[in-house]
């Protein structure tokens, strides 16, 4: 989806950003090619045509630094100037013009990530300068967004993180058990690692050693991020941790009578 600036409905019909990878979805190293579409309800002149490949990280916020201060300092990345136009020059109205485009990403780059405390964004940023016939000067600008995310292959990954590994929780009521009792839950996850889209599957049963009643059981995936401060050991790192998604169990409940 592109993000215009600036138009102009009385000179430009269409100015936008068209990405080979429909999706937008990159890895880092990946060739990022596409074009710029351009359009015109008029007679007008190119003069200038670019091209920004841009990502950065930013807190929400400010965050402490290592020496006690505060800051909201932009970490960028990238940030790629292309020019498509070696010279100034005409187009039609009604007529589409495209300018190709193409640009590798840096191997060293983060994935994209957008929690509550901080962003890694990247996007492509195109802007036209043209002249129109009044011989006046304007601009446009056109924006659209891109994910960087890591390759991954369950294939070259550990073996452990495909044995199902086994979790025990426990719940005490009461000073004493005799008086309280306890509700022991054990489960086991199907494996560790997973792609997107694939069902966790989650297999256990309940222990309820008391007289109150098991309502529910519920499954939450979470996001996890740890927003570094400069010195890696400060008390100024923030762990940001959201719910992604809830599901609740149906597991066996052994019912323990005293």
């Amino acid at each position: 989806m592109n993000t215009l600036l600036g138009l102009s409905i009385h000179h430009i019909q269409e100015f936008s950003i068209e990405l080979e990878k429909k999706d937008g979805c990159f890895n880092p190293g990946d060739l990022v090619s596409g074009r710029i579409v351009v359009k015109a309800r008029q007679n007008i002149e190119l003069e200038q045509v670019t091209v920004l490949l841009y990502g950065s990280a930013k807190p929400k916020g400010r965050v402490r630094t290592a020496d006690s201060s505060t800051s909201n300092t932009e970490l960028i990345y990238i940030h790629k100037i292309l020019r498509l136009l070696s010279s100034s020059q005409n187009l039609n109205s009604n007529v589409e013009e495209y300018l190709a485009f193409e640009e590798s990403l840096p191997l060293e780059i983060p994935t994209s990530v957008e929690s509550k405390s901080a962003s890694i964004l990247y996007l492509i940023k195109a802007q036209l300068v043209f002249k129109t016939e009044e011989n006046e000067t304007k601009t446009v600008t056109a924006i659209r967004g891109i994910t960087i995310v890591e390759p991954f292959d369950l294939n070259i990954l550990p073996p452990r993180y495909f044995e199902p590994p086994t979790y025990h929780l426990a719940k005490k009521f009461g000073l004493f058990s005799c008086t309280g009792g306890s509700i022991k839950l054990t489960f086991t996850i199907c494996r560790l690692a997973f792609v997107c889209g694939e069902n966790i599957s989650i297999e256990g049963r309940i222990e309820n050693k008391t007289d109150r009643r098991v309502d529910k059981v519920a499954a939450v995936l979470q996001q996890v991020i740890m927003v570094m401060s400069e010195d890696e050991s400060s008390e100024a790192n923030i762990l940001d941790v959201s719910d992604i998604h809830e599901d609740n169990l149906a597991l066996f409940v052994d019912e323990v009578c005293k």
